[in-house]
């Protein structure tokens, strides 16, 4: 599978789907086209049109599939979650090492 990203986004092909895990709190955005979402334990789909936005609910898998030609998708609370890893591993592999070496305080400290 090849995922292309556009402006912020993932361009999925007429029927490519995009499977998340764990992304539950995650906010799928429509872009462009239609997608047809499915997340495990969750009774009912959904299907969001451009323009359009669902929070992810569950835990576990969940499925973002192109309906009817290419869509465009973007994953909010994902990319701000990554951003809050990696400022942590830099804290924890850079900053906490130096600041432990110049001998300040609480390395683990902000």
């Amino acid at each position: 599978m090849q995922l292309q990203f556009a402006s912020g986004a993932v361009r999925l092909g007429a029927n490519q789907i995009l499977r998340l895990q764990d992304a539950a709190g995650a906010t799928v955005c429509a872009e462009r086209g239609t997608v047809w979402i499915t997340e495990e334990n969750q009774v009912r789909d959904v299907v969001l049109n451009a323009g359009h936005c669902y929070r992810l609910r569950t835990p576990g898998v969940a499925v973002v599939n192109a309906l009817s030609g290419e869509a465009s998708v973007s994953l909010q609370a994902l990319i701000r979650q990554a951003r809050r890893d990696r400022a942590e591993a830099m804290h924890r592999l850079i900053v906490a090492p130096v600041k432990r070496w110049l001998g300040l305080g609480n390395p683990n400290a902000a």
